[in-house]
């Protein structure tokens, strides 16, 4: 009888022992990735005192295209290069955060710029810290993207066949685009906030169809196109332009120039942009043309095609 409690009793510590351990193990994990996610948060505030002291010297951020080096611009203006490299990034390569930059004409402030940085890494990829304009830095919950051909993680490239987001909004991909999706994560309000890139280099045709209450920006070589819940296309041209036509709704587009016009259903505008690398940029770069049956007329400033 002895030996049959005494065998209860160690085998019950043992289990007590072993919940205890396991327990410990999970809190030392969500501890050490609660610590890289703070270097994270500090690696992007260093990050912003760089890209401001930038800003002051060249009245601009440095360049977000995809052939950009972000931590090469700002190396100058940071006092420790190992604040491009974010912890919990195992992809290798000395930038963490350059795929993720966005720069943009400011849309409260004639002449400035704004940016954004994030990096989905964190909480087993279930999260992602952003930083906006050097104000504040925040952890936000990362949105499903799916695939036809399967989900996809943040910063990866896809061509062809149709991305959905996960508030029902679809991106259909026709012809050679290649785009990858910067980001996708529901705001403190709930609503859903997604970027995706349009890469150089390819031509074809994005369908998109937003619904009400998201926020979709697709970045083309020569533009930023925000949407306000719609249904519209957006071509991208050999000549380096893109061509952007609303059929529901209404986009508000920018140039990367600063141009700014909002098209509503029936709108159709081409913005002119350059080849990379050209020997003579195209010197139109950044106007935005109406391309309605009035023919293409050039549209400045604030408005919304009649």
């Amino acid at each position: 009888m002895d030996r049959k409690r005494l065998t209860t009793e160690v085998a019950v510590s043992l289990a007590v022992v072993l919940v205890v351990g396991c327990i410990a193990f999970v809190s030392v994990q969500r501890t050490s990735e609660l610590s890289r996610q703070v270097v994270c948060i500090e690696n992007l505030r260093e990050i912003a005192e760089g890209l401001a002291k930038y800003y002051t010297t060249f009245h601009k951020y440095p360049d977000d295209s995809p052939v950009s080096e972000l931590r090469k611009e700002l190396i100058p203006f940071t006092r420790n290069a190992s604040v491009f490299k974010c912890p919990n990034d195992q992809e290798g390569g000395l930038d963490s955060y350059q795929k993720f930059y966005v720069r943009r004409p400011s849309t409260g402030e004639p002449d400035r710029e704004d940016y954004v940085i994030g990096c989905p890494r964190h909480r087993g990829n279930a999260a992602t810290t952003n930083l906006f304009s050097g104000v504040q830095v925040r952890v936000d919950r990362i949105a499903g993207v799916r695939w036809t051909c399967g989900d996809v993680k943040l910063g990866h490239e896809v061509a062809g066949g149709t991305l959905a987001l996960a508030d029902g909004s679809e991106l259909a991909l026709v012809g050679q685009h290649r785009v990858a999706v910067i980001q996708s994560f529901h705001q403190p309000s709930g609503a859903l906030y997604s970027v995706v890139r349009v890469l150089p280099g390819r031509f074809g045709t994005v369908v998109v169809n937003v619904k009400p209450g998201g926020r979709l920006e697709l970045l083309t070589p020569a533009a930023i196109i925000a949407t306000l819940g719609t249904q519209f296309e957006v071509t991208t041209t050999l000549d380096g332009g893109t061509v952007v036509e609303v059929h529901n709704g209404s986009v508000r587009v920018q140039s990367l120039s600063g141009k700014t016009v909002v098209l509503r259903g029936g709108n159709k505008a081409k913005i002119e942009g350059s080849l990379p690398g050209a020997a003579r940029p195209n010197e139109s770069a950044g106007l935005i043309r109406d391309m309605g049956p009035d023919g293409a007329v050039e549209l400045t400033g604030l408005q919304t095609i009649p």
